[in-house]
């Protein structure tokens, strides 16, 4: 994210999970589901297409897609990275959940 601009930190509305996939967290949009916390960005065209390149999106192991904010970022267009294969067997993140 070097380069990028750091905007704070944000937290979901109801609606999404995110799970420890082992070597990376994987978020998908659920129906049970507690906030998911984490940092907000503004990034550049040129590190939008890396972060694609790293997230696996041609792939099709992750895809970016819009994703619902509380406040203050309830208003603002935010993109994030679903995770497109089965959770199945995997334990949400406890520690990056708000409680």
């Amino acid at each position: 994210m070097a380069g990028q601009e750091f905007l704070g930190v944000g937290q979901s509305v109801s609606g999404y999970t995110l799970y420890d996939l082992g070597d990376y967290p994987g978020l998908v949009a659920s129906e049970d589901s507690t906030p998911v916390c984490g940092e907000v960005y503004r990034v550049d065209e040129a590190c939008l297409e890396r972060l694609d390149k790293i997230e696996g999106v041609q792939e099709r192991l992750y895809c970016r897609g819009d994703i619902r904010l509380a406040t203050p970022w309830h208003h603002d267009k935010i993109f994030s990275y679903f995770y497109l294969k089965s959770t199945s067997g995997f334990v949400p993140i406890s520690k990056w959940l708000k409680k």
